[in-house]
Protein backbone atom coordinates (compact mmCIF):
# COMPACT_ATOMS: atom_id res chain seq x y z
CA UNK A 1 0.00 0.00 0.00
CA UNK A 2 1.35 3.44 -0.82
CA UNK A 3 2.13 5.38 2.33
CA UNK A 4 -0.54 7.97 3.06
CA UNK A 5 -1.10 9.99 6.21
CA UNK A 6 -4.09 7.69 6.80
CA UNK A 7 -2.29 4.35 6.36
CA UNK A 8 -2.76 3.37 10.04
CA UNK A 9 -6.55 3.72 9.69
CA UNK A 10 -6.49 1.73 6.45
CA UNK A 11 -4.48 -0.96 8.28
CA UNK A 12 -7.20 -1.18 10.92
CA UNK A 13 -9.94 -1.66 8.32
CA UNK A 14 -8.30 -3.69 5.57
CA UNK A 15 -8.72 -7.12 7.17
CA UNK A 16 -12.49 -6.61 7.13
CA UNK A 17 -12.93 -4.65 3.89
CA UNK A 18 -9.89 -5.48 1.78
CA UNK A 19 -7.00 -3.11 1.22
CA UNK A 20 -8.27 -1.27 -1.88
CA UNK A 21 -11.81 -0.60 -0.62
CA UNK A 22 -10.49 0.38 2.83
CA UNK A 23 -8.04 2.88 1.35
CA UNK A 24 -10.65 4.41 -0.97
CA UNK A 25 -13.16 4.75 1.83
CA UNK A 26 -10.69 6.29 4.28
CA UNK A 27 -9.39 8.80 1.73
CA UNK A 28 -12.93 9.79 0.71
CA UNK A 29 -14.10 10.27 4.30
CA UNK A 30 -10.92 12.16 5.22
CA UNK A 31 -11.47 14.53 2.29
CA UNK A 32 -15.10 15.09 3.30
CA UNK A 33 -13.99 15.78 6.88
CA UNK A 34 -11.28 18.10 5.51
CA UNK A 35 -8.51 16.15 7.23
CA UNK A 36 -5.07 16.31 5.64
CA UNK A 37 -3.48 13.97 8.18
CA UNK A 38 -3.97 12.45 11.59
CA UNK A 39 -2.45 15.05 13.88
CA UNK A 40 -4.05 13.73 17.06
CA UNK A 41 -5.91 10.70 18.40
CA UNK A 42 -9.10 12.73 18.10
CA UNK A 43 -8.57 13.03 14.32
CA UNK A 44 -8.24 9.26 13.98
CA UNK A 45 -11.30 8.65 16.11
CA UNK A 46 -13.28 11.27 14.18
CA UNK A 47 -12.45 9.51 10.92
CA UNK A 48 -13.42 6.10 12.31
CA UNK A 49 -16.68 7.49 13.74
CA UNK A 50 -17.55 8.98 10.32
CA UNK A 51 -16.99 5.59 8.70
CA UNK A 52 -18.96 3.86 11.45
CA UNK A 53 -21.91 6.17 10.75
CA UNK A 54 -22.04 4.92 7.14
CA UNK A 55 -23.32 1.56 8.37
CA UNK A 56 -23.02 -1.66 6.44
CA UNK A 57 -19.76 -3.59 6.25
CA UNK A 58 -17.67 -0.42 6.42
CA UNK A 59 -19.52 0.80 9.50
CA UNK A 60 -19.09 -2.55 11.22
CA UNK A 61 -15.38 -2.63 10.33
CA UNK A 62 -14.95 0.86 11.80
CA UNK A 63 -16.86 -0.15 14.92
CA UNK A 64 -14.56 -3.14 15.34
CA UNK A 65 -11.51 -0.90 14.85
CA UNK A 66 -12.83 1.51 17.48
CA UNK A 67 -13.32 -1.47 19.76
CA UNK A 68 -9.70 -2.54 19.23
CA UNK A 69 -8.57 0.93 20.20
CA UNK A 70 -10.77 0.87 23.27
CA UNK A 71 -9.33 -2.52 24.27
CA UNK A 72 -5.83 -1.15 24.53
CA UNK A 73 -4.32 -0.75 21.07
CA UNK A 74 -2.61 2.61 21.62
CA UNK A 75 -3.26 5.49 19.30
CA UNK A 76 0.51 5.79 19.05
CA UNK A 77 0.21 3.08 16.41
CA UNK A 78 -1.92 5.52 14.45
CA UNK A 79 0.87 8.02 14.00
CA UNK A 80 1.92 9.22 10.58
CA UNK A 81 5.12 7.19 10.56
CA UNK A 82 5.35 4.21 8.24
CA UNK A 83 7.19 2.27 10.93
CA UNK A 84 4.33 2.71 13.42
CA UNK A 85 1.77 1.59 10.86
CA UNK A 86 3.67 -1.68 10.46
CA UNK A 87 4.28 -2.20 14.16
CA UNK A 88 2.65 -5.15 15.84
CA UNK A 89 0.88 -4.04 18.98
CA UNK A 90 0.79 -6.51 21.83
CA UNK A 91 -2.61 -6.55 23.50
CA UNK A 92 -2.81 -5.31 27.05
CA UNK A 93 -3.87 -8.07 29.43
CA UNK A 94 -7.34 -7.47 30.82
CA UNK A 95 -7.86 -7.28 34.56
CA UNK A 96 -10.86 -9.61 34.35
CA UNK A 97 -9.52 -11.95 31.69
CA UNK A 98 -12.06 -14.08 29.88
CA UNK A 99 -11.76 -17.84 29.86
CA UNK A 100 -9.79 -19.23 26.95
CA UNK A 101 -11.60 -20.29 23.81
CA UNK A 102 -11.59 -23.98 22.96
CA UNK A 103 -10.12 -24.80 19.57
CA UNK A 104 -13.16 -26.98 18.87
CA UNK A 105 -15.36 -23.85 19.06
CA UNK A 106 -13.40 -22.13 16.28
CA UNK A 107 -13.35 -25.22 14.08
CA UNK A 108 -17.06 -25.74 14.74
CA UNK A 109 -17.95 -22.22 13.61
CA UNK A 110 -16.03 -22.66 10.37
CA UNK A 111 -17.13 -26.23 9.69
CA UNK A 112 -20.80 -25.27 9.45
CA UNK A 113 -20.02 -23.57 6.15
CA UNK A 114 -16.95 -25.37 4.77
CA UNK A 115 -17.06 -28.80 6.38
CA UNK A 116 -15.20 -30.43 9.26
CA UNK A 117 -12.12 -31.57 7.38
CA UNK A 118 -11.50 -28.33 5.52
CA UNK A 119 -12.08 -26.26 8.68
CA UNK A 120 -9.72 -28.44 10.74
CA UNK A 121 -7.02 -28.36 8.08
CA UNK A 122 -7.23 -24.58 7.67
CA UNK A 123 -7.20 -23.89 11.42
CA UNK A 124 -4.31 -26.24 12.22
CA UNK A 125 -2.23 -24.89 9.33
CA UNK A 126 -2.84 -21.29 10.44
CA UNK A 127 -2.04 -22.19 14.06
CA UNK A 128 1.27 -23.63 12.89
CA UNK A 129 2.10 -20.49 10.93
CA UNK A 130 1.28 -18.31 13.92
CA UNK A 131 2.91 -20.71 16.40
CA UNK A 132 -0.21 -20.92 18.53
CA UNK A 133 0.01 -24.14 20.57
CA UNK A 134 -3.71 -24.73 21.35
CA UNK A 135 -6.03 -26.49 22.30
CA UNK A 136 -7.20 -23.34 24.07
CA UNK A 137 -6.70 -19.85 22.70
CA UNK A 138 -6.74 -16.39 24.22
CA UNK A 139 -8.97 -13.74 22.65
CA UNK A 140 -6.00 -12.09 20.87
CA UNK A 141 -4.89 -15.48 19.52
CA UNK A 142 -8.40 -16.18 18.18
CA UNK A 143 -8.45 -12.80 16.44
CA UNK A 144 -4.95 -13.34 14.98
CA UNK A 145 -5.98 -16.80 13.78
CA UNK A 146 -9.20 -15.59 12.17
CA UNK A 147 -7.44 -12.59 10.61
CA UNK A 148 -4.89 -14.91 9.00
CA UNK A 149 -7.63 -17.22 7.75
CA UNK A 150 -9.52 -14.19 6.41
CA UNK A 151 -6.58 -13.48 4.10
CA UNK A 152 -7.08 -16.88 2.47
CA UNK A 153 -9.16 -16.87 -0.65
CA UNK A 154 -12.39 -18.64 -1.31
CA UNK A 155 -14.76 -20.04 1.25
CA UNK A 156 -12.22 -20.23 4.07
CA UNK A 157 -11.49 -16.50 3.89
CA UNK A 158 -15.14 -15.53 3.64
CA UNK A 159 -16.23 -17.73 6.53
CA UNK A 160 -13.28 -16.57 8.66
CA UNK A 161 -14.27 -12.90 8.18
CA UNK A 162 -17.78 -13.65 9.42
CA UNK A 163 -16.46 -15.76 12.30
CA UNK A 164 -14.11 -12.94 13.33
CA UNK A 165 -16.92 -10.39 13.38
CA UNK A 166 -19.17 -12.76 15.33
CA UNK A 167 -16.40 -13.51 17.81
CA UNK A 168 -15.56 -9.83 18.38
CA UNK A 169 -19.19 -8.89 18.89
CA UNK A 170 -19.76 -11.72 21.37
CA UNK A 171 -16.67 -11.10 23.49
Amino acid sequence: MPSTPFAPIVELLKSSLGEGPAESLVLREAAQARLNNISSPADGLLLLRRIEALGGAAGLAAKLAIGRLQRGVPFASLSNSEQASRATVAPTPAVNARPPVQLTEIIGQLSRAIGDEKASDAVYQAMGELRIPGPTLSDPDVIRLLELLATRGGGVGTVARFAKVRFMLQR
